[in-house]
């Protein structure tokens, strides 16, 4: 299942980013900024933008962040846990991104009300 982040989850979300980004220490060149993310820098990207947490079995296991320029969604800090991965998750949350960058009226959650989307499925 795929569901909006709320900044309830920042805490979850610090650690998936950190968690997943960990087997590309010092191997990525330039090295990804991904380990210097704290509650504060996630809070704000909370706040110009939006995150979706991915769950199986009600445990969270990947995350990715998005936000609106003018007409263009831009997504980041895709993170999928490594015992997750090559398993869909990734693929499910880019395409909860793109199904919120879609032309018509807008369906990712109002900025004031952070409420959460529907549920998507995953696996």
């Amino acid at each position: 299942m795929v569901r909006e982040a709320t900044a309830a989850d920042i805490p979850t979300l610090v650690t998936l980013v950190h968690t997943a980004f960990e087997d590309y220490r010092e191997r990525l060149d330039p090295p990804s900024g991904a380990h210097n993310e704290t509650a504060e820098t996630l809070r704000q990207a909370l706040h110009t933008g939006w995150a979706a947490l991915a769950l199986v079995n009600n445990e969270a296991v990947g995350c990715i962040f998005y936000h609106q320029e003018d007409e263009h969604m831009y997504l980041g800090r895709l993170s999928v846990l490594r015992p997750f991965r090559r398993h869909g998750i990734g693929q499910a949350l880019t395409e909860y991104v793109e199904q919120r960058a879609r032309p018509g009226p807008p369906t990712y959650p109002a900025r004031c009300t952070r409420s959460p989307a529907a549920p998507a499925s995953v696996l």
